[in-house]
């Protein structure tokens, strides 16, 4: 590894067995055979699956890799195995320097011990020294917020209170890899906030983050690449925006799908209406992928309808990376509810100026049928850019911005002579 990679996996694999009693028998015969110097089996067998399959990737000094995917695509188990929980059926793992794991709710407390014990048990586990622990200990408390149940004995602590405390001993511990699994998911919005700040500290001081989360907007403010697992493979990794994007993509076909069978079981095997093409276009009507802040943009939908659409309603909206909506553009509530026969449908929708600050995000679209609630087809795979104005204004807002939407503001200035009344 070079001087700035802590983390490189390769080809690492990791397979389970669901049936308790064919997994027993499988651990004791890749027990015996390590005993005996044979090498682990890499081929599945009978009644096994790859939870991990493939995996490689690197981390670098002071970067936050999220990883990212639907329940059950490995994220859980890819930590597991960082951390040395649980061994690799194949691969390797290299990790440079002391790694601290935050994997579940509770890991490493002894639940009859105190807060107080439980500090130092588990500050001896990531490697410190009883006089670094105490050195460590009232930044511990604080963060943690548990002061009052500190000599509390652990069991009778809540999720929240684990959790909070566990997050407060390993970034304290200042391991040079942090391997965090939905520790955001609990606790109040100020911890949240406190977890992110000190995260974004360590890491400008050189630590290194893995973090798994389903909170998207929150990964958002600490990661700029990601993994993107799916039933065990890694199938992208890359820019976290770009790993999102992907996502979205995958859910929307799932969504079109699932859409497109029920009516199917409904209304036999047609749907009403597809969505055949979206695309960017400029104020000038020429197809992009990005566009100046505070300048024009048009999306034009292509639709396909089967039959008759009474007042139909197109919509399209403009979503951040981690797919929350921003803006939403809707033909219905500028007055446009056409009746759609049978044939293809261009729709174009204008937008005057787009106050967004620079950056990547995600445009999508979908077509409704009165009365009905839920969209026929929704595309949400386009990425949209957003380039720097190219007056100065508009490049020093965005300097100094943390947001995502852009408003004009009117200030004003009055000098308070000295001595006088403010």
């Amino acid at each position: 590894m070079d001087s700035e990679t802590v983390v490189r996996v390769e080809g690492l694999a990791k397979k389970y067995c669901p049936r308790l009693r064919r997994a027993m028998w499988y651990g004791l015969r890749d027990l015996a055979g390590g005993l005996t110097g044979r090498k682990g089996r890499t081929a599945l067998r009978a009644g096994e699956f790859w939870a991990l399959k493939d995996i490689g990737f690197e981390l670098k000094r002071g970067e936050c890799l999220g990883v990212i995917g639907a329940n059950g695509s490995g994220k859980s188990t890819l930590l597991k195995l960082l951390s040395g929980i649980l061994l690799p059926d194949a691969g390797r793992i290299e990790v440079r320097g002391r790694t601290g794991a935050l994997i579940e709710v509770g890991a490493g407390f002894h639940p009859m011990l105190t807060g107080r014990e439980n500090i130092y048990v588990n500050g001896a586990i990531l490697g410190l020294s009883k006089r670094e622990i105490e050195r460590r200990f009232d930044a511990i408390v604080e963060f943690s917020g548990i002061g009052e149940f500190l000599d509390t004995p652990v069991k009778f602590y809540s999720s929240g209170m684990y959790v909070r405390l566990g997050f407060a001993v390993a970034v304290h511990t200042e391991p040079d890899v942090l391997l965090a699994d939905e520790v955001l998911a609990v606790g109040d919005r100020d911890f949240q906030l406190r977890c992110i700040a000190k995260l974004t500290e360590l890491m400008r001081a050189g630590m290194s983050v893995m973090l798994v989360s389903h909170n998207l907007q929150q990964l958002a403010q600490l990661c700029s690449r990601a993994l993107l697992l799916e039933s065990g493979r890694m199938v992208f990794s890359g820019s976290f925006a770009e790993s999102v994007q992907r996502t979205q993509f995958a859910h929307a076909t799932s969504r079109v799908a699932h859409l497109q069978g029920k009516r199917a079981g409904r209304f036999g095997p047609r749907t009403y209406a597809t969505l055949s093409q979206l695309e960017i276009q400029d104020e000038c009507g020429q197809g992009c992928d990005g566009i100046e802040m505070g300048k024009a943009l048009q999306v034009r939908v292509t639709l396909e309808c089967r039959t008759t659409i009474p007042n139909a309603e197109i919509g399209v909206k403009i979503a951040s990376a981690t797919g929350a909506n921003i803006h939403l553009f809707v033909s219905t509530w500028e007055g446009l509810a056409p009746e759609l026969r049978a044939g293809q449908h261009i729709f174009t929708a204008y937008i005057p100026k787009i106050e967004l600050f620079p950056g990547e995000y995600l445009v999508g679209a979908w077509v409704l049928r009165p009365p009905e609630s839920s969209d026929d087809n929704v595309v949400g795979a386009l990425k949209l850019r957003v380039f720097p104005a190219a007056d100065r204004m508009h490049a020093l807002a965005y300097a100094s911005s943390g947001g995502e939407v852009y408003c004009r503001s009117v200030w004003t200035h009055t000098a308070v002579p000295e001595g006088a009344p403010a």
